[in-house]
């Protein structure tokens, strides 16, 4: 044999001799083969490993779990959950032939899906649908036109993207110009802010430059949709949406396009909405609202969410529905102190002068929410910026302000729990954390006491507004009025929680003033069958706060059937009411 052809490759070992005859296209093909096997040969030395003993029903699980760690995951392992189709092919033949485990994509900053992965979850989801969602990513056009291609997979679509960004004319032409998505349960889309709180101080003069779209919705479009969530988009004035829709959220829309028409449009169509909110949605044509007829909301409704950054918004939206007790109400705004006259909350002015914050969200005929009238116990609580009335009964309803200033005008929650609750029967009041309460006038007191005769259970607890030592001493205002004239106030009233502040040497007067009031209406047959005292401390509890606990049970265990006392820290941000109660 002539072996100077094979010089340029250098020696041959002995063994590899026999395959100097063959042709080049034999070697590839036998080296092929041989991978193969090598292949095979790894594949079956690895099902001895315990990881592939596993059954695939049980890898099926695992990696659903990672599937629902959903963001968390990258935080932990480095990298999403998809990734577990690429450590070998036992588990991507696993994860790509199991169709549920695609049925959700979240695309963000952090975790990418590039067009080409999107399509790979419509395919190895099918034959089921997909919910997919964006978050803050930009370059969206080739992931909608994917979408265009799948419309009958798609269940869910989120989009959270830029005001005025390049990609919502994409958005829009998906959602306005294409055919029906019959498997479309869920819509939102949130242009120009994330998902956050229901109401935030914004500025004004930029929003009067952020565009605001219109989104016209139809039934044909979207047969099955029973969620919609939009931000920084007006309804358009000829949608329809159909029976189907459950929950609707409207969101900053501070714009002239919205129209109030639009929205009773399709609230008289949703006659199956359980869930509404409407947070800085200001209807251009609000100011036509009143005089006129109510719109009542649909009888299913479960909660209403109302918040803007104007009071008056509250109440002029409110005048123009009609809520079902059949719901939870909650009014929520946030306002900015610049807002705000400054005079409001100079407590030296006489309350009646002072405006109330439920009193300004409520318009002046109050039949828009008869639930007001089925109210039996109230909570009201003030701690720093933030206001709360919170009424229970069947349904409930809160009011509430965010960001008005440090000190909230006090002074006339009496006359405006009154004045909101007017139809109201009472068993139940709780004023808790209301810096400065003592400034509420033994008259105020009064009169809001005289209006509920039915209450039986009263709390008025509060986190002292001067720290310790500061040497302010409280009017118990409230207990003189408790204490009564001529008539007794609350004669009904059987359970009273009361607190000692956390200076120590104010004691001996808290406790005289409730001795007095106590024993007068014992007097009158009065007498309670539960009175709790809550002291408040100044530091960790100790023998000193053990001994003025014991002084509380001497000086006042004769006022009730039950005298209970507890420590609490003068920092505490609320109270166990329940306990106080039991």
């Amino acid at each position: 044999m002539n072996t100077a052809h094979h010089d340029h490759i250098g020696p041959w070992p002995q063994s590899a001799h026999w395959l100097l005859p063959k042709s080049k296209e034999e070697l590839v093909a036998m080296k092929v083969a041989l991978m193969r096997q090598v292949h095979d040969i790894n594949a079956a030395l690895n099902s001895f490993l315990p990881i592939n003993r596993l059954p695939s029903e049980l890898l099926v699980l695992i990696f659903r779990e990672l599937k629902e760690l959903g963001s968390q995951t990258s935080a932990v392992i480095g990298c999403p959950w998809f990734v577990v189709a690429e450590v070998c092919r036992a588990w991507r033949s696993i994860a790509c032939s199991t169709p549920s485990l695609w049925t959700d994509v979240d695309i963000n900053p952090s975790c990418y899906v590039p067009p080409t992965l999107l399509e790979a979850f419509f395919q190895r989801a099918h034959p089921m649908s997909v919910s997919t969602q964006f978050r803050n990513v930009t370059g969206l056009a080739r992931h909608i036109h994917l979408i265009r291609l799948h419309l009958t997979q798609a269940r869910s679509l989120s989009f959270v993207v830029p005001s005025g960004g390049a990609d919502i004319p994409h958005i829009f032409k998906l959602l306005t110009e294409t055919e029906s998505m019959p498997a479309l349960d869920a819509l939102a889309v949130w242009a120009g802010r994330e998902p956050g709180p229901v109401v935030d101080i914004v500025d004004e003069d930029k929003d009067k430059d952020t565009p605001v779209f219109t989104l016209h919705v139809t039934t044909q479009r979207f047969p099955a949709l029973r969620e919609l969530v939009l931000s920084g988009i007006a309804l358009g004035s000829v949608t329809s949406i159909g029976a189907s829709l459950k929950r609707l959220e409207l969101h900053d829309c501070a714009a002239r396009i919205a129209s109030f028409s639009a929205l009773v449009e399709v609230l008289r169509r949703s006659v199956n909405l359980e869930n509404l909110t409407i947070n800085r949605y200001r209807c251009g044509d609000g100011v036509q609202l009143t005089p006129g007829p109510r719109v009542p909301l649909p009888v299913s409704l479960r909660s209403f969410r109302l918040g803007q950054d104007r009071a008056r918004d509250i109440s002029t939206m409110l005048s123009g529905l009609l809520i079902p007790m059949s719901a939870s109400v909650s009014l929520e705004v946030t306002l900015p102190r610049s807002q705000i006259p400054i005079d409001i909350y100079r407590l030296e002015l006489d309350e009646d002068e002072l405006p109330g914050l439920a009193e300004s969200y409520l318009p002046d005929d109050r039949s828009c929410l008869p639930i007001l009238g089925t109210i039996e116990r109230v909570n009201v609580k003030s701690l720093g910026a933030t206001f709360d009335i919170v009424g229970f009964g069947p349904q409930t309803i809160t009011i509430s302000a965010r960001e008005v200033c440090e000190a909230p005008p006090v002074s006339r929650i009496p006359r405006e729990l009154a004045e909101v609750f007017e139809e109201a029967h009472l068993v139940e009041l709780v004023i808790t954390s209301l810096p400065g309460h003592w400034e509420i006038s033994e008259e105020s007191w009064r009169r809001m006491l005289g209006h509920f005769p039915s209450l039986q259970r009263i709390a008025v607890l509060y986190v002292p507004w001067a720290p310790p030592g500061s040497g302010v001493v409280p009017r118990h205002n409230f207990l003189a009025a408790l204490e009564g004239g001529r008539s007794v106030l609350c004669p009904f009233l059987e359970k009273l929680g009361l607190n000692l502040e956390s200076v120590a040497a104010r004691d001996s007067t808290i406790l005289h003033d409730i001795v007095t009031c106590l024993e007068r209406r014992q007097a009158r047959g009065r007498r309670l069958t539960k009175l709790h005292i809550v002291v408040v401390c100044e530091s960790d509890f100790g023998d000193s706060e053990a001994r003025r606990l014991e002084r509380c049970k001497e000086v006042l265990g004769h006022l009730a059937d039950v005298v209970d006392c507890e420590a609490v820290g003068w920092r505490q941000d609320g109270y166990n009411i329940e306990s106080i109660f039991a």
